[in-house]
């Protein structure tokens, strides 16, 4: 279930009422829901620029790279936009606007990779032992037998009556 924090409800509440002293009611509630549609068009089009990227970098044989964040910090923005919420409207232009984007995430590089250099996770694991080397395992052989396919037909008894016996 989708939960938002009393704190932001709180915001959202003090920052509309604060447009609406200031500005009509409709006209506020109007400016919070027109840019959901915008978001929803926004939604469609990068979700299939994304996908078509994708399938074009994994049939060169290449990992997708920075474009594949733009798009996605992209398609995160519009799902902000299309929530109507002032405070998801702000991070959906921080992450739609060129500018912003690049920064956001610059940003979100940044706390990945201390997170992962950080964590004990890794795709590579090295012994704490001298030289640093690779630590490896013994592999098991596993003997396989094949199945031998027939194309006989398999006939089966059919069960004996009481009867008959």
């Amino acid at each position: 279930m989708f939960f938002i924090p009393f704190p932001i409800v709180l915001i959202e509440v003090l920052i509309f009422s604060s447009f609406v002293y200031f500005y009509d009611f409709w006209t506020v509630l109007g400016y919070y829901l027109l840019p959901s549609p915008l978001g929803i068009v926004l939604f469609s089009m990068m979700g299939k620029s994304i996908v078509m990227s994708l399938q074009g970098a994994f049939n060169q044989g290449q990992i997708p790279g920075d474009k594949i964040l733009h798009r996605g910090a992209i398609l995160v923005g519009s799902v902000l936009l299309i929530i109507p919420m002032f405070l998801s409207r702000v991070l959906a232009l921080l992450l739609i606007l060129p500018i912003f984007r690049h920064i956001s995430i610059f940003i979100f590089k940044t706390f990945i990779f201390k997170r992962l250099a950080s964590s004990r996770f890794s795709f590579v694991r090295f012994n704490g032992g001298s030289g640093g080397s690779r630590g490896e395992r013994d592999a098991e052989v596993v003997d396989i037998t094949p199945i031998e396919i027939t194309h006989n037909k398999i006939e089966t008894e059919a069960p004996k009556k009481k009867d008959e016996v």
